[in-house]
């Protein structure tokens, strides 16, 4: 995540893109910031934790119904991002690195219920024959695009770029819904841990952007307004799909309480 300016003189902060240095972790540890950067972080360990849930019920589903749980366009980014992580920015700091690590393994787990479930639910024949080949391209395509945007937009630890793919995953699990019609326990468990896990990492990335930005060894400009975007619409779809999943559910369970008539 890029949390500070690197400001020179020959430039103005506006202009500069943000980035991590090595002092971003010492602002956090000095002493009329540390307890912010503490709750920030405990809040941040939470939505790992609800992450957590959601993939293995995720990984459960998918095995238990023989297909991925979450949409393939979300899958190829979210893994995309993974690689970006491992051999891009998270190769420079060693805790994100071994996080990315472990993220990556499961997220193959994921990648691989796509591979052996995903071509026998595309509809599109052209990809359907060559869904093997379209899976692999779309990894590699996406782990480039995420370097390659990381960079130009100044975000070293590609913190925007996560929320851009955690909100077409929102998007996307609404069309999902209505293609399967799937509102069982499992399904509202995904929904739920979820949202409760991309609230927690946006209020704790929160409390930890505005406590580097008010150290005063920290030059912070005023563009914060797309990330914040990012994660109210994350939160909007959230809830909407699971206000969806709801509603399904009490459609199923009138319908499965009508009883025929002659019976």
């Amino acid at each position: 995540m890029s949390l500070l300016l690197a400001v020179t003189p020959e430039a103005p902060a506006a202009l500069v893109p943000l980035q991590i240095n090595s002092d971003s972790f010492l602002i956090l540890s000095e002493g009329g910031f540390a307890s912010a950067s503490t709750l920030g972080m405990v809040i941040a360990t939470g939505a790992g934790l609800f992450w957590t849930i959601c993939y293995i019920c995720v990984i459960v589903h998918g095995f238990r119904e023989k297909r991925p749980m979450i949409p393939a366009v979300a899958i190829l980014l979210n893994v995309g991002w993974e690689v970006a992580s491992v051999f891009g920015w998270g190769s420079y700091e060693p805790g994100m690195r071994y996080a990315s690590l472990v993220w990556f393994g499961i997220d193959l787990i994921i990648v691989y219920q796509l591979f052996r479930f995903g071509g026998a639910h595309q509809r599109v024949n052209e990809l359907k024959h060559r869904w093997y080949w379209a899976i692999s391209l779309g990894v590699l395509f996406s782990a480039g695009g995420h370097l390659l945007f990381a960079s130009y937009n100044g975000d070293a630890f590609g913190l925007e770029d996560s929320y851009l793919i955690n909100l077409v995953m929102s998007i996307l699990f609404i069309g999902m819904y209505f293609t399967y019609q799937d509102a069982s326990k499992l399904a509202r468990w995904i929904a739920w841990t979820k949202m409760l896990g991309t609230l927690c990492g946006s209020i704790g990335v929160t409390i930890l952007l505005n406590t580097m930005a008010a150290s005063p060894r920290a030059m912070w400009p005023n563009n914060l307004g797309f990330l914040y975007y990012l994660m109210i619409g994350c939160f909007v779809f959230d809830v909407a799909y699971i206000r969806i999943l709801s509603r399904g559910r009490s459609v199923g369970a009138a319908k499965a309480a009508v009883v025929p008539a002659g019976v």
